[in-house]
């Protein structure tokens, strides 16, 4: 949902008691609200949605994937090398991580981050 200017983005929120059915609903809302081509948005806020739906994916391993997927697609639409070439190790580390659940918690999931950095609190 846009409100008033470009960078007035209404984030969903998410609490941590969620169920996992709402969560996979959740993600696949962002990442589509983040492929919409008739909402007038950036690549940074593009890729902020699929970061949203990164945080919500990792204990996922397929949509952990598939989101990191999503990732790299919108960087090749924007020509955007520095988070093409972040995504590749990422695509082939995303399905083990949360296979063994050591995807990084709070990890964005984009070049904003180091692969395997934890958010600080």
């Amino acid at each position: 949902m846009i409100v008033g200017n470009q960078k007035s983005i209404v984030t969903v929120k998410v609490t941590v008691k969620m169920n996992r059915k709402h969560s996979i609903v959740e993600i696949n809302l962002l990442v589509e609200k983040s492929k919409d081509s008739t909402i007038d948005l950036s690549y940074d806020e593009r890729l902020l949605l699929l970061e949203d739906a990164h945080l919500l994916s990792q204990s996922f391993t397929m949509t952990h994937f598939f989101v990191h997927w999503e990732m790299f697609k919108l960087a090749f639409s924007y020509m955007q090398w520095n988070e093409i070439i972040g995504e590749v190790p990422r695509l082939v580390f995303a399905m083990p991580g949360s296979l063994l659940g050591k995807a990084p918690k709070g990890n964005v999931g984009s070049t904003k981050m180091r692969i395997f950095e934890e958010k600080k609190d």
